[in-house]
Formats: structure tokens, C-alpha cells, sequence
């Protein structure tokens, strides 16, 4: 998987300047579960501008580490997220 591990170090080089600099906090996950996503929304579900997902995919699934997982679910966990402003979902065969 080199693209995908070359498209996560790009991702976090991009931002890593700013998160530097105090004005975001990265919070990034490699090979992560569904109950990781849910915990990471649950927790910072204020905070959430960027909601970035790259992985493996089908048509209305995001394949996880350990299952996968209903699009139509996250989207409806992140449609919670007062302050979100971008959901990139970035996956093979997705919808």
C-alpha cells in the first residue's frame, strides 16, 4: 500500500505546519476501528472542522481495520459535529 501510505504523510505534512503553530490539532489514526472512530467523534465532537477519512472502501461502506462500517452511519455521526465544515471520505468504490 505505498500510495496509501505516501497520501497519509502528505496529509499530515500538510497540516503539520499549522498544527505547529497551535492553530488545529491532528488527531490521526493508521489501521483504525469503527469503535476508534466513534470514540474520536464522541470526544472532540465540538471541535471537529475536518473530518478526513482514506482507506479502502465499497460503494456505501468504509472498510475498517476490524469491520466495516455503514457510510450512511458516520455521516449521520458526523451531521452532529456543531462546528464541522468538510467531510472528505476518500475511498476506492465509494458512492
Amino acid at each position: 500500500m505505498p500510495a496509501f501510505d505516501n497520501e497519509y504523510l502528505e496529509v499530515y505534512k500538510s497540516l503539520s505546519n499549522r498544527e505547529a503553530k497551535g492553530h488545529i490539532t491532528v488527531y490521526q489514526g493508521k489501521n483504525i476501528t469503527r469503535n476508534e472512530i466513534i470514540r474520536y467523534l464522541n470526544k472532540f465532537k465540538k471541535d471537529i472542522i475536518v473530518f478526513h477519512f482514506s482507506g479502502h472502501a465499497e460503494r456505501d461502506q468504509l472498510l475498517l481495520e476490524d469491520e466495516s462500517s455503514n457510510s450512511e452511519g458516520v455521516l449521520a455521526q458526523l451531521a452532529e459535529m456543531p462546528n464541522l465544515k468538510l467531510v472528505i471520505l476518500n475511498g476506492c468504490s465509494t458512492k
